[in-house]
């Protein structure tokens, strides 16, 4: 009789251990790391490297058997004329991460975080584990970012429950209009060409740049607010004329240009 108690009470400790629910403690984790950066978003101080700079955040504390030594590659490209397209690797399987940005490196209450991605978010984009796309930028404007990573303590009841790790991996990058392409030029009429193009994503208007020679010797002629053509007037007849085209976009005032097409060929009536 013993013998099947024991075993009946063994049975049914299984069943409680395996069909119970995981058990959840309110109030200790927050849903996101940026709750936590809410309470004190202050940075206290910075280290200069050489161009190395990164941000502490005042909540941010190393336990010496829990560092995190953040990111090991992190890189940085425009993506389009108001994003930028951040990369990164690590293998530390932390929970997160925060995304830093500011345009100004060496002021210390410029930086704030711009976005959070969770460790298991994983994209394998161009061989990189991780990525971000940062929107709403000013076209021409260079922005520097860091990548920190961050984990549960394993002193999960302390003030901080957490850790944050201080990387010096600075990466910068400034959003660019795209390259203006498909571009063709016809003379139908006596000492005129007229230019034709692809529209450019994000473009005030566009710059024609005319020359006789196919490398060298490109000057403007003239610019266009939104259409994707213009007449060149007065050329060379018989001459071969070859040209150029750039988009711009008008940020505070200035023109702020993207890069020349390849080079289009019409001989001139």
């Amino acid at each position: 009789m013993k013998m099947k108690r024991m075993i009946a009470c063994c049975l049914a400790f299984i069943m409680v251990v395996t069909l119970m629910p995981a058990v959840t403690f309110a109030g200790t984790q927050p849903e996101t790391p940026k709750t936590l950066q809410k309470a004190d978003k202050s940075l206290k101080s910075m280290e200069k490297k050489g161009k190395k700079v990164r941000p502490k955040s005042a909540t941010t504390k190393e336990y010496d058997d829990e560092y995190l030594y953040g990111p090991m590659t992190v890189a940085a490209e425009p993506y389009d004329y108001n994003s930028i397209l951040l990369m990164w690797d690590d293998d530390e399987y932390p929970e997160g991460f925060l995304v830093w940005r500011t345009t100004t490196p060496y002021n210390p209450d410029s930086w704030e975080i711009v976005g959070e991605v969770w460790g298991d978010d994983y994209d394998f984009l161009l061989g990189y584990d991780f990525c971000r796309i940062d929107t709403g930028l000013k076209t021409g404007t260079t922005y520097y970012y860091i990548i920190d990573s961050w984990d549960y303590s394993l002193d999960a009841y302390d003030d901080d429950g957490f850790v944050f790790s201080n990387s010096d991996l600075m990466v910068s990058a400034r959003p660019t209009l795209g390259k203006t392409t498909k571009v063709k030029a016809k003379s139908k009429k006596r000492k005129q060409v007229t230019v034709t193009w692809k529209k450019v994503a994000g473009a005030s208007g566009y710059q024609v740049q005319k020359s006789y020679k196919k490398n060298k010797g490109y000057k403007s002629a003239g610019t266009v607010k939104k259409k994707t053509s213009k007449t060149i007037k007065n050329l060379k007849r018989k001459k071969n004329c070859y040209v150029k085209v750039r988009a711009y976009r008008t940020v505070s005032g200035k023109k702020v240009y993207g890069r020349l097409s390849g080079a289009a060929k019409a001989k001139v009536k």
